[in-house]
């Protein structure tokens, strides 16, 4: 006789604590095979997201508004962060590696070694390195913060507008 099919359950999936840092941050400790398993493993680590994700995000906004979670970014994002300003060339714009984003943002920039070797550039200037966009530019740009994280920012914006810190742009 065939067995019954496994059920999903209804209430929130739990993760262990490393894990949901993992899921938070992207950092895991030494040692721990869970997640180096999902470090290795974008299926899984997609199916771990989509079992716990909405849990984890619901709970990240609340302690960490007007920014997303690291397995968001990988997972999520809809697309790179925009560039604001700076010197320099993400690698792999000008020679032919796999883009590697963290946040969706160039983890590897064009250095002087790349001009030498490769005739590549320009490199980072380190007096005007490049920037991008914040989290919450994006989130809001793209429409994804919801309207408590809207009345937080603009809480902290215009704080931040009346001690003249910040962008009013």
């Amino acid at each position: 006789m065939p067995r019954k099919a496994w059920r999903v359950r209804t209430t929130k999936t739990r993760v262990s604590d490393v894990t949901r840092v993992f899921l938070e941050t992207g950092e895991r400790p030494d040692g721990n095979i869970g997640t180096f398993t999902l470090l290795g493993d974008p299926q899984q680590l997609r199916h771990v997201w989509s079992t716990v994700g909405p849990s984890v995000l619901e709970e990240w906004i609340v302690s960490h508004p007007c920014t997303r979670p690291w397995s968001w970014w990988e997972l999520e994002a809809p697309e790179p962060r925009r560039r604001t300003g700076g010197i320099g060339a993400a690698l792999h714009t000008v020679l032919a590696v796999e883009p590697c984003l963290s946040y969706q943002v160039p983890v590897h920039w064009v250095g002087p070694d790349h001009e030498v070797l490769f005739g590549v550039g320009p490199a980072v200037n380190p007096a005007d390195p490049p920037r991008h966009e914040s989290q919450a530019a994006y989130l809001d740009r793209l429409g994804l913060l919801s309207a408590a994280e809207r009345d937080y920012l603009m809480t902290h914006l215009g704080f931040l507008q009346s001690v003249g810190i910040g962008d009013t742009r």
